[in-house]
């Protein structure tokens, strides 16, 4: 092949060298072979130029290759920007303390929690399984290797692997507690050896400045450190010795052979599990030109994903919009003009941190931050998929977002979003989509949701009709309607009251024996629900250290169920319907902690639900129960779904 024609020769030497690198779908090969039989050599005028269109065409052929099938596999490759967010849940509430990012290993979510340990939870939904510390207060993990039998912790003395069936430590490498450090760990693919950062400082006389930070590899046993090049926050990127990571305030990635190149500003970056991927936080802002005299400035973090073997292509997966602490009109009024040119800043309503990848890359965990300190830190879960939402699950997920408080996400699902979403009191317990359709040729979905207060007599369940349009990332909320059908119950002096829409309270039970608020023999109504279908009435009677929960059949026109709750100081809280109307929670106060019990509606009884006996809130998303409990001394709440 070479030799004949020298201007071609080295062109020609990089297409043989590729070509054991394509990957080879032997499939359409054979396929190809059987319909285009070899044909016989035909005689070329012009030898040089036909060789040169095919090394062109298969340089072209090869870059065409490397852009559409990255991974080796062309039917399964998905563009990072055709990636949909088909749902985002605040698994985890942080509400003080220290906390590292969560490190995800093949069946658990570790969370580290400085001064307390490692706590495990399952990562898949489990009645049975509970947030459980797994380790000392000394030992917080930072890197799982993948195997998932060790793990690597940090402290101010250096980095450390932990056995996590002995339970033994052993040293990988440490500085001194003064001017070199060591820390953020990451495990190469084969789990002999880590990336680690080096970072030594210079003591002055105010404070200190860097001198160095910097990429290690060590082997697992604490041989072989070697630099590999400036920067920090480093990983491989996996089936490759390429690894990706952070230097001033850049993406980064480095090849085996040392070529670096620039991915996009950000931070801490992320390679999903198959390669194909980078996760990363990256801020943006905009300025914008109030007066001669003033701007408005807006900078917001966001979570982005970019393809691994094409920068370009990336999208943004998270909502953030800006805390509008100020109102920039009258700002605007107020200035100084001697005061010269000023700025008015608005930073977001979140901040995201250390995005971390699930299983496999169509999950991947992120820390949320609020705007102010009062705001819990959350462990947020990002479901990504190439397909949309259908309408129905739109909703389902908006309602549950709107629920959960995660403004950002149920906003993201409206066509034009406005103001805060979520309502204290009355409080949401229960929704379900009951239907869907099209009304002149607008898609809308039905949804039932049900509300009460905290404590009290009353509660309501109304029907929503929500109207959608479909873009290119999936269905959007345009708008919604009120539904005739809805209705309200009252707990008053004398008995239980039900309100039609529109409608006078007329009395649905009457209760005897009640008597005012307050007072050693207070009996009073407090949390009660209806469910019509059932025609099943749930109401309680508060008193001073207990409660009695009551059902009332009125098909049977009788008391079905009676039961005084005896638990310390015990208070009810709320009751909720499942979308069936055949399960209901009891949340109340009892012992000193919040608990949920449940009322089986066919047996007549409560039922046996022990995951539930520390429950801090709950509201049902149709026939599963959303359930936040606390652990780690009260500083986490854990939100998981639970299917009686």
């Amino acid at each position: 092949m070479f030799g004949k024609h020298p201007e071609l020769d080295e062109l020609g030497r990089q297409i043989e060298a590729l070509r054991e690198e394509i990957p080879v779908n032997r499939g359409l090969k054979a396929r190809l072979q059987n319909e285009f039989p070899p044909q016989k050599n035909s005689t070329r005028r012009r030898p040089v130029l036909a060789f040169g269109l095919v090394l062109a065409s298969m340089a072209a052929l090869l870059i065409w290759w490397s852009v559409a099938d990255p991974g080796g596999d062309s039917a399964g490759t998905v563009l990072a920007a055709d990636l949909k967010v088909t749902n985002q849940v605040s698994m985890i509430d942080i509400f003080s303390g220290s906390f590292g990012p969560p490190v995800i290993g093949n069946q658990n979510l570790y969370l580290p929690v400085a001064d307390q340990g490692t706590f495990a939870m399952p990562l898949e939904a489990d009645n049975m399984a509970d947030f459980k510390k797994i380790t000392g207060k000394e030992i917080t993990f930072s890197a799982l290797s993948h195997n998932g039998k060790t793990a690597a912790y940090v402290n101010s003395r250096g980095i450390y692997l932990y056995d996590l069936k002995t339970k033994k430590t052993q040293t990988l490498i440490e500085g001194n507690d003064s001017d070199l450090y060591y820390f953020e760990p990451s495990w190469c693919g084969d789990d002999q050896s880590l990336l680690i950062t080096r970072r030594q400082i210079e003591f002055k006389d105010h404070g200190f400045e860097e001198k160095s930070l910097d990429i290690y590899s060590i082997n697992r046993d604490g041989t072989t450190l070697r630099k590999l090049c400036s920067g920090s926050y480093a990983s491989y990127i996996p089936d490759s010795q390429d690894i990706v990571f952070t230097r001033a305030g850049n993406i980064m990635i480095r090849t085996a052979a040392g070529e670096e190149m620039a991915v996009d500003q950000g931070r801490f970056p992320a390679p999903s599990p198959d390669g194909l991927y980078i996760a990363y936080v990256k801020m943006n802002g905009e300025e914008k030109e109030l007066s001669a005299a003033a701007t408005l400035r807006t900078d917001l973090s966001d979570v982005y994903i970019c393809s691994v073997k094409d920068f370009s292509d990336k999208r943004k997966l998270t909502a953030n919009y800006p805390f509008r602490h100020t109102d920039e009109e009258q700002w605007l009024e107020e200035l100084n003009p001697d005061h010269g040119q000023q700025s008015l800043v608005f930073s977001g309503m979140y901040s995201f941190y250390n995005p971390v990848w699930g299983t496999d890359s169509g999950t991947l965990y992120v820390l949320k931050g609020g705007h102010d300190e009062k705001t819990s830190l959350r462990v947020t879960r990002i479901n990504l998929s190439p397909q949309t939402l259908m309408a129905e699950d739109t909703i389902a997920h908006w309602l549950q977002a709107s629920i959960n408080r995660d403004d950002d996400f149920a906003r993201s699902l409206m066509k034009n979003p406005s103001g805060f979403l979520t309502i204290s009191n009355p409080h949401p317990v229960a929704y379900s989509i009951i239907g869907s359709g099209a009304e002149k040729g607008r898609t809308y979905v039905d949804a039932q949701i049900t509300t009460a207060y905290n404590a009290d007599g009353y509660y309501s369940l109304g029907k929503t009709r929500f109207y959608l349009v479909k873009d290119k990332e999936g269905y959007k909320i345009e708008g919604e309607m009120s539904l005739e059908d809805g209705f309200e119950v009252l707990g008053r002096e004398d008995g239980v009251y039900i309100r039609d829409k529109g409608q006078a309270p007329e009395l649905l039970l009457k209760v005897d024996g009640l008597t005012p608020s307050g007072g050693d023999n207070m009996r009073r109504l407090s949390s009660l629900a209806y469910s019509p279908e059932k025609e099943l009435l749930l109401y309680t009677i508060q008193e001073p250290d207990s409660f009695t929960v009551h059902a009332h059949d009125f098909k049977e026109n009788r008391e079905v169920f009676r039961q005084t709750i005896k638990e310390g100081e015990a208070a009810v809280m709320d009751i909720s319907f499942n979308g069936r109307q055949d399960c209901a929670a009891i949340r109340y106060f009892g012992d000193s902690q919040m608990t949920v019990k449940l009322y089986d509606v066919s047996k007549k009884t409560f039922v046996q639900s022990p995951f539930l006996s520390n429950a801090q809130k709950v509201f049902w998303a149709g026939e599963n129960l959303w359930v936040e409990k606390a652990v780690a001394g009260g500083n986490v709440q854990v939100r998981s779904l639970y299917t009686p």
